[in-house]
């Protein structure tokens, strides 16, 4: 993956990368003592850093998802190697992992350096199949983490909900939009993911079943036929500048 990317950026260079499981088991950041107190390794997360930034990227974060050590429910997983889905069982926790990660990389890279990243939370948090927690739950997640954060450098860009754009989830952009303004947590930038398939275009209840009940190989049945309207990202994005007064406007504010 690494010559990969090497590859590309001689090639074709880029300038962010976003990217999957920091935290996961396989980084080894989080685990409890015997008495339940956390501790942290952030060496492989400085490998990885160290890596992407010899070669002139600058990381995309997405915060998520959650060390094992830290899920309230060990059960709720995705992918083949597991990554931890469910709310945290300590808000606490949880934000003193988020404190000792910006701090680990202000010390290593500079304050700078690191205001100058996006740090987006969680992955499309209207799934039941990435976030097994409710709206709710999430909003409250979200709030805590960022007001953990803009602590530390009001200058952090966190960027929150990474949704998909080519589905009916406006609604839940909106709710989300609603109580940032009126908690004073109004999202640096907003993460949208894009996929060209029409066939996407369904709603939030129809594709958590699908997540659910179907097998891996007729799930991918549903990414395949790409849409024949060249515009489709244009129109797309055109529908969600579109959205209600409320979302628009925290659009405006948040970017």
């Amino acid at each position: 993956m690494q010559q990969q990317l090497r590859y590309v950026q001689e090639k074709c260079p880029f300038h962010f990368l976003r990217f999957h499981g920091i935290f996961d088991d396989d980084m080894m950041v989080y685990q409890e003592d015997s008495k339940g107190n956390p501790t942290f390794n952030f060496r492989y997360v400085n490998e990885l850093f160290d890596f992407l930034l010899s070669i002139g990227l600058k990381p995309f974060v997405e915060l998520g998802f959650m060390p094992s050590a830290l899920a309230s429910d060990q059960s709720k997983t995705v992918f083949y190697k597991p990554s931890y889905t469910s709310p945290p069982k300590s808000l606490d926790k949880w934000c003193k992992l988020m404190e000792g990660f910006i701090y680990n990389c202000f010390n290593r890279y500079g304050r700078r350096e690191i205001e100058s990243w996006r740090f987006e939370f969680w992955n499309e948090p209207e799934f039941s199949v990435f976030w097994s927690g409710t709206k709710e739950e999430y909003q409250e997640f979200y709030r805590a983490t960022y007001e953990t954060l803009k602590k530390i450098s009001s200058r952090l860009q966190i960027g929150a909900p990474g949704r998909i754009i080519t589905l009916e989830s406006n609604e839940y952009g909106a709710e989300f939009f609603s109580y940032c303004q009126e908690h004073s947590c109004i999202p640096d930038f907003l993460p949208i993911h894009f996929y060209p398939h029409e066939e996407l275009n369904l709603n939030l209840d129809n594709m958590n079943q699908m997540f659910i009940t179907q097998t891996y190989e007729n799930m991918l049945s549903n990414f395949t036929g790409i849409s024949p309207n060249p515009d489709y990202l244009k129109t797309s994005l055109e529908q969600e500048n579109g959205l209600s007064t409320l979302n628009q406007t925290a659009f405006l504010r948040a970017t």
